[in-house]
């Protein structure tokens, strides 16, 4: 593999109410009844002058935009119909909580700067953000990774759907608070670069920080020798990040590769080409007929065998410039010289084709079938790509896919999208005092400390658990209160496939019920089982039955049979019944 160069952007949610209104920072699920609204957001020019360019790319699409407003978890200052309140004080303080424990120089004073956004996940056009540390450092087994910048901004609204030109979103996420850290490009290999992200991920778990799936995100940059800067957007599962590191170092080497081989492009005129497919076998096309699109194609000279040049598996020349045409236009995609005959396309009409286009031995040719405005959009469009990729990389954002490949989203933006937010004083950080927390690394040594195994140690002190403070409230073993608190939980998952998150005032309920002996294990395992699959909380259905109670009930049982383990089995269902009083009755009767 290529010498890489790469860095990473973190950003984790926090546990507080949102970063510039007093709403609750919650994810709403039943959105029937919602009231909504619409925008339609407009480019201008910067405060310097400039027109950004990924900016531009999203205005070029000429979406609308429909936003859905909970009452619950948005505000007029969501809609953008009310300035921003003061910064949520608790969110400022857990930044700089995080820049102690990433070594970081705090600023003294924090500007909150307006980023230009257009692509709608914010009503305002721009992203809230501000600068809180410097010049930080973590060390990993292949060195120190310096910590860049450390800021504190908001989250962007949730995408719900889009559909016909119209993009649905929720305002629910937007305002959130988010830690963002960006580190240099330290990272030589993939591994390292996921030892980075997972280790800056638990120091964050030592904060108040919220947890589950898209509350911390990973954005990827990487460079190789002879290639450009490429952002990679949304890689949320940590297993993913060394292959998404490998992928784009090959798909830059190949693309290198591919600009030494490719010589400048000669694109002929479009052409149509329908009355060729008249009577088509291919399904692809005659679809396309029947909705009265048209087959429209154009030459590429001396180009034959580069359309079709691999990059990585399933991944060619003519997919980046697909996936390039489709952030603009929709369209089906592109046919090409490469992969023809195919689709059910046959030779008879391939040759064809290449005599009303004029391909000679070493040409290539593209296929669109769709109406004629956007086969004229397509070949623009797929001119300037080729033109981007011949000359070698392009520097781009793109978005992580779930198999570790990445896709074109938009060219990487510039300085000309920040400008300062007017509505908000800037913040004196100089002499706020700040406690460093400790780090969940010691959390860990403590809770091993004290007798537990290393697994449970790191799931409680990752899910921010006070086992020791709990076991002593309440008079009970360290490890009792983990097995109730961290290992029940995760087997009712698997048990169930149902999440088991046990809230604060339960947990307290739980360990004070069972130091009283109102709950035993048995109990603890039903009540759980019954919270993750039917949302019930009923301590008292699991009161632990007497002596007498047991009596009575095994009667019934041996009536049925008297097999030890069909009695065991059955005695289990119950819930609140303890097996070793039921054992002490078996052995007292023989059985």
């Amino acid at each position: 593999m290529a010498d890489i160069k790469c860095g990473l952007e973190i950003h984790q949610q926090l546990a507080t109410h949102k970063l510039f209104c007093e709403c609750e920072s919650r994810i709403v699920e039943d959105l029937s009844n919602v009231k909504d609204f619409y925008r339609v957001l407009s480019l201008s020019k910067s405060e310097i002058g400039e027109i950004d360019k990924a900016a531009m790319h999203e205005a070029l699409k000429n979406k609308k935009f429909r936003y859905l407003a909970p009452p619950s978890s948005s505000c007029l200052v969501e809609m953008d119909e009310e300035p921003p309140h003061d910064v949520n004080q608790e969110a400022l303080i857990i930044t700089l909580q995080a820049a102690r424990l990433l070594n970081a120089r705090i600023i003294d004073e924090a500007q909150v700067m307006r980023k230009i956004v257009i692509d709608g996940s914010n009503t305002s056009g721009f992203q809230r953000t501000m600068l809180i540390a410097t010049d930080g450092f973590i060390d990993t087994s292949n060195g120190k990774v310096r910590i860049e910048t450390i800021c504190l901004e908001e989250d962007a609204a949730r995408k719900i759907e889009e559909k016909e030109g119209v993009v649905t979103y929720c305002l629910d996420r937007l305002g959130i608070p988010l830690i963002e850290i960006a580190t240099a490009p330290d990272i030589k290999t993939p591994k390292q670069a996921r030892e980075t992200a997972e280790k800056i991920g638990l120091l964050l778990r030592s904060l108040k920080v919220k947890r589950g799936l898209g509350t911390i995100r990973q954005d990827i940059n990487i460079s190789i020798k002879g290639g450009a800067r490429v952002e990679i957007k949304g890689a949320q599962d940590l297993r993913l990040i060394e292959r998404i590191v490998e992928l784009e170092a090959r798909r830059q080497e190949r693309i290198i590769e591919f600009s030494k081989k490719a010589e400048r492009p000669d694109i002929g005129p479009l052409v149509d080409l329908t009355n060729i497919f008249t009577n088509t076998s291919s399904r692809l096309v005659s679809n396309g007929l029947k909705k009265e699109y048209k087959v429209m194609g154009f030459i590429v000279k001396n180009f034959k065998g580069l359309l079709g040049y691999e990059l990585y598996s399933n991944k060619r020349i003519a997919t980046e410039i697909s996936d390039y045409i489709k952030t603009r236009i929709n369209i089906g995609g592109l046919l090409h010289g490469d992969e023809l005959p195919g689709y059910g396309i046959s030779i008879d009409e391939i040759k064809a084709v290449k005599k009303e286009l004029g391909v000679r031995e070493n040409d290539n040719y593209v296929l669109f079938i769709e109406t004629e405005e956007k086969c004229v959009k397509a070949r623009e469009l797929f001119i300037e790509r080729l033109s981007q990729l011949v000359k070698g990389v392009p520097s781009e954002v793109r978005r992580a896919n779930p198999d570790g490949s990445t896709t074109f989203m938009r060219p990487m933006p510039g300085s000309a999208r920040m400008y300062p937010e007017t509505d908000i004083r800037p913040i004196v950080l100089r002499g706020i005092e700040v406690e460093t927390p400790r780090t969940i690394f010691e959390i860990v040594d403590e809770y091993k400390s004290l007798g537990l195994p290393e697994d449970l140690a790191m799931i409680a002190a990752k899910e921010r658990i006070p086992l020791r403070e709990l076991a002593e409230k309440y008079k009970l073993d360290i490890k009792t209160v983990a097995r109730i608190l961290v290992y029940t939980p995760r087997m009712v998952k698997t048990k169930t496939g149902k999440e088991c998150v046990i809230e604060e005032e339960k947990m307290h309920e739980l360990l004070s019920l069972y130091s009283q002996g109102l709950l035993n294990r048995q109990g603890v395992e039903a009540l759980l089982e019954e919270y993750a699959t039917k949302h019930l909380w009923n301590p008292n259905k699991y009161k632990p039955l007497s002596r007498k109670e047991i009596e009575k009930i095994l009667e019934e049982i041996l009536k049925k049979t008297k097999n030890r383990k069909e009695i065991m089995r059955t005695i289990s269902s119950y819930g609140n019944i303890d097996p070793r009083i039921v054992i002490e009755i078996l052995k007292e009767r023989g059985l």
